[in-house]
């Protein structure tokens, strides 16, 4: 599949404390983020050298290093090659790809993400 992940503005959050143009995301055991949501299971974050991406998750119990996230202090996280990488995006396009940044990077977008937790059940448990 190899679908670039493009990041827009959100809408304000409404009365229910949810905003219908954000993106939920799960985390399983293997340490992917996968696309919230019952029929969604498939879909994994990877990347490939700087990029990121949306492709099928791979099945067993060894997930290659492109395919392990974890989110840290409001940072979405990759561990590669010994390096630690920040998923971001540039703020000065109305919608931007997601790449991976090295830590001291000016961009200060990859220290804007927030973990919201939610009903397993309403999402589905990985």
């Amino acid at each position: 599949m190899n679908s670039k992940i493009k990041v827009r503005p959100c809408v304000a959050y409404d009365e229910t404390g949810r905003s219908g143009n954000l993106q939920l995301w799960k985390r399983n055991e293997h340490g992917q983020l996968l696309l919230a949501g019952p029929t969604m299971n498939e879909w994994c974050l990877k990347s490939l050298s700087k990029a990121v991406f949306l492709d099928n998750c791979s099945s067993g119990s060894t997930v290659p290093e492109d395919e392990r996230f974890d989110v840290v202090n409001n940072r979405v996280v990759q561990v590669k090659n010994t390096k630690t990488w920040y998923v971001g995006f540039d703020p000065s396009r109305r919608f931007s790809s997601q790449y991976l940044y090295k830590s001291g990077s000016l961009n200060d977008s990859i220290d804007k993400y927030r973990i919201t937790y939610a009903d397993d059940a309403k999402f589905g448990t990985p």
